[in-house]
């Protein structure tokens, strides 16, 4: 991505994207051929405009960046279950260690401003509903974990494993 700026030269959006060069032309206030050496900000000078406009214009014609490569490369070599258990050993668990933290941090902000301050109220309610998501998503890890994992004696597998292997026959 280029920065974009008052100062940014046309040679520049030239080697950077065809498509912000493309979006300059389109103005009508650079043609194929004149000097590339020029900025934005003395095109936009020159025929009395804003140049935030203009950079705004071309901000919107630049390609967005690749999303960066994930590296699983730890993953490699684990089960699906190895896999499941990574996750919730290190990002549930995490989740579940910074929720009580951050509800602290709530009622200090509350207290603080007051529960009538609108961005306390939206910080508030965005919180619930992540909280309840984790809650949720939580609980159901944990239900699908001894439904599919069971331990060998737990009473609730032997009930799922009654029901499954009536379904089959």
């Amino acid at each position: 991505m280029i920065a974009l700026s008052s100062e940014t030269r046309v040679a520049e959006l030239q080697a950077a994207s065809p498509v912000m060069l493309a979006a300059l032309t389109s103005t009508g206030i650079f043609r194929e051929g004149a000097d590339a050496e020029v900025t934005i900000g003395e095109l936009c000078w020159d025929f009395g405009l804003n140049p935030l406009i203009l950079l705004n214009t071309l901000a919107r014609a630049q390609p967005a960046e690749a999303p960066v490569d994930i590296d699983v490369s730890e993953l490699d070599g684990l089960t699906l279950t190895q896999i499941v258990e990574h996750i919730e050993a290190t990002h549930h668990a995490y989740l579940r260690g910074a929720f009580p933290a951050i509800s602290t941090l709530i009622d200090t902000v509350v207290r603080v401003h007051g529960a009538d301050d609108i961005p306390v109220t939206m910080m508030i309610k965005e919180l619930k509903r992540v909280g309840a998501v984790v809650a949720d998503a939580d609980g159901r890890v944990t239900a699908q974990r001894r439904y599919y994992m069971p331990t060998p004696f737990d009473p609730q597998w032997i009930m799922n494993a009654g029901s499954i292997f009536a379904d089959l026959g």
